[in-house]
């Protein structure tokens, strides 16, 4: 599937796509779009079509798209289409990194909190996407918009393991199958879940009435778990603790309810598929809070109820979606290889074979392939960011650090556009 093969993370292959490509006797392509206005398709087709090849590998050639619906079936466009934001340096100098972020994050939520404005919005939170690569963007940009009480939900941002609830149902249960161990109950006690107050923790008399209140109902919750399951015994702990309630009282308490309630389901799904008991189920779930533990694709983190928000979607996600107005603030990520011994490539002498080189005399040359690998994935993801737009999309750029080695930075440049394909092909 031609669509499905520019996604590496799910095991695709670009080259095998390519390959096949090659075999076939007729080739079709559909040129009219039907999902943006005219303005809009003109502005993708001048960021992509001024480059000798947009996508770096001469083999995948850009088709300007023309507009589907007829001209009169379309509102005039009231502002550009595409607003090209650019961050200067600081001084003679590149902009860091992490400040560039903080800053566009603040700039992205002051344009739609002015978007939404009333008495005269420009368009509901709900016709808003902001496209993201990393759980950390998303996060940003939601504080920065919840400051500004622009409602906005995370859509496939990241994993439901990463998340803070992961943490905090991994020490409430750990605190219930040991609850004899008095540093393992007095951390589950302090996750926001249960919100013990601190002065009861601190108190000298470890046997309060408090506390003992907790331990008793702690043994309750242990031998429900072992004799009817961990979601018969889990669904009683919300209720009795009041977990909803507290929750919902956090500024982002239905974004902590929504994991916490999608935990809770994986787990039980778990426990039943894999007839997990107490310590099992345990081990499994620290597992899965590593940051190197295999991920599944359905323990992304679900989006929130409310649909008349603002989504914060990351870019693989946001495949075949559409949406009347589309930010794109962290599209210059670099594409530099991290620095790792192993590196992984298609060898162009081998016929495009996929190779590994654990250090070879050449690793020099398979590293700089390997890095416009990453750069014509990252230009084809800017291509599915773009082409969300239904009406107006922003894309910000700026001279960033190590930004030189991002997808903007290919298609806005030219002559080091040229280069770089020229190396490849």
């Amino acid at each position: 599937d031609p669509k499905q093969s520019i996604y590496s993370f799910r095991g695709a292959d670009i080259f095998s796509y390519l390959t096949a490509a090659q075999r076939v006797d007729a080739k079709y392509t559909l040129s009219k779009n039907w999902r943006s206005q005219p303005a809009m398709i003109e502005a993708v087709n001048h960021i992509f079509g001024h480059t000798r090849h947009p996508f770096l590998f001469e083999e995948i050639v850009f088709e300007a798209g023309s507009a589907g619906p007829p001209p009169d079936r379309l509102a005039p466009a009231e502002l550009p289409a595409l607003s090209l934001w650019y961050l200067p340096g600081a001084g003679d100098k590149p902009i860091n990194k992490t400040e560039a972020v903080a800053m566009i994050a603040a700039a992205v939520a002051d344009e739609i909190a002015h978007i939404v404005s009333v008495p005269h919005p420009q368009a509901v939170p709900g016709d808003i996407a902001v496209l993201v690569r990393t759980h950390r963007q998303a996060q940003q940009i939601k504080e920065n918009l919840a400051r500004r009480q622009v409602p906005a939900v995370l859509h496939g941002a990241g994993n439901i393991f990463d998340s803070h609830e992961a943490l905090e149902i991994e020490r409430l249960l750990g605190g219930i199958a040991e609850n004899t161990r008095e540093e393992k109950f007095r951390t589950a006690l302090t996750t926001d879940m249960l919100g013990v107050d601190p002065a009861v923790l601190d108190a000298s008399d470890t046997d309060s009435q408090a506390l003992e209140g907790y331990r008793h109902r702690f043994r309750d919750y242990y031998q429900e778990w072992k004799n009817a399951g961990f979601i018969r015994m889990f669904h009683r702990l919300m209720a009795r603790e009041g977990v909803r309630a507290r929750l919902l009282a956090f500024p982002d308490g239905e974004r902590r309810l929504t994991n916490v309630t999608h935990l809770a389901e994986i787990l039980h799904q778990i426990a039943t598929d894999r007839h997990l008991g107490l310590p099992s189920l345990l081990k499994w779930l620290g597992e899965q809070c590593r940051s190197d533990a295999q991920r599944l694709e359905e323990h992304q983190l679900r989006l929130e109820s409310d649909a008349l928000a603002v989504r914060i979607v990351t870019i693989h996600k946001s495949k075949g979606l559409e949406y009347p107005v589309v930010f794109c603030p962290f599209a210059w990520e670099s594409a530099t290889l991290r620095n790792d011994r192993k590196i992984l490539f298609h060898d162009p002498a081998a016929r495009g074979r996929l190779t590994l080189d654990l250090g070879s005399d050449q690793r020099p040359l398979h590293t700089r392939l390997a890095q416009h690998e990453l750069l014509a994935e990252n230009l084809r993801l800017l291509y599915v960011a773009l082409t969300r737009a239904k009406r107006r999309c922003y894309l910000a750029w700026g001279r960033i650090n190590t930004a030189e080695t991002s997808a903007p930075a290919y298609l806005l440049h030219c002559p080091e556009a040229a280069e770089a394909a020229d190396i490849v092909n």
